[in-house]
């Protein structure tokens, strides 16, 4: 839905995109917060979670990302996206 509305070009639509954009970003920082957590609830009990240099903190999105995604595939788990 928000794919067909961008299309449109309308200026109107800025308090929505200004809106969704605050909600969602909101979301991935919340989200982010519980994917560091739990590296680093894994690394603490020895989980081989970090490959390289470790996150440094919660506020390291792409990292914390990037490790989730390449442990879950070592266990056989593929998150699309």
């Amino acid at each position: 839905m928000l794919g067909v509305l961008a299309d449109t070009h309308d200026r109107d639509l800025k308090k929505l995109w200004i809106d969704v954009l605050a909600r969602h970003l909101s979301a991935v920082k919340r989200a982010n917060i519980i994917v560091f957590t739990v590296l680093q609830a894994l690394r603490q009990i020895d989980e081989p979670v970090f490959e390289g240099v470790q996150s440094l903190s919660a506020a390291d999105i792409e990292r914390n990302v990037s490790e989730a995604n390449r442990y879950l595939k070592r266990h056989g788990i593929i998150i699309p996206g």
